[in-house]
Formats: structure tokens, sequence, C-alpha cells
């Protein structure tokens, strides 16, 4: 199993060169939380209100995710359930 991390990346870039050499199956996945969700004050923490908003939208915009998972009320233990689950494991 090969879990690779381009939560830095913005849009399909990153995702389009992983698919490329990745073999199948491969499952694509979101562990996010909802900006929405986040008090005004908390969605960046150098003090910009929503600064964070919009490269949240970036990162996934054009991305298609086989599996999200919302980490705005799930432990940190839940959401590797769903992702294991997921993959069978």
């Amino acid at each position: 199993m090969i879990v690779l991390d381009s939560g830095c990346s913005a849009g399909t870039t990153a995702p389009a060169r992983s698919q490329a050499v990745l073999p199948e199956p491969r499952l694509t996945f979101a562990v996010d939380s909802l900006i929405d969700a986040m008090p005004a004050a908390l969605q960046d923490g150098d003090g910009v209100t929503g600064m964070a908003a919009a490269p949240a939208d970036l990162a996934h915009r054009g991305v298609t995710y086989d599996l999200e998972v919302d980490t705005t009320h799930t432990t940190p233990a839940q959401c590797a359930r769903t992702v294991a689950g997921r993959l069978g494991a």
C-alpha cells in the first residue's frame, strides 16, 4: 500500500501525475475539514480572517475523489477506520 499526500498541491496536476505512474487498483481520497464549519477566527492562524478558505478550495478544485473523509466531527481514529474500511484492510 502506498499513501501519497498531495495535500500541498493545487488543482489536478499532482493527482494526475501520481495516477499516471501508480498501478491499479488505487483509491484517491481526501481527509479534510469543512472550512465553513470553522469559526472565522480559526480559519487561518495568521490572524487574517478567511485566508484559509481560498487555498482549501484551490487544493481540491478539479480533483475527483473516490472517498472524502470529513474531520469536522470525527476523530483521527474514525477517519483512519473509514479509509482502511474502503481499502478492505
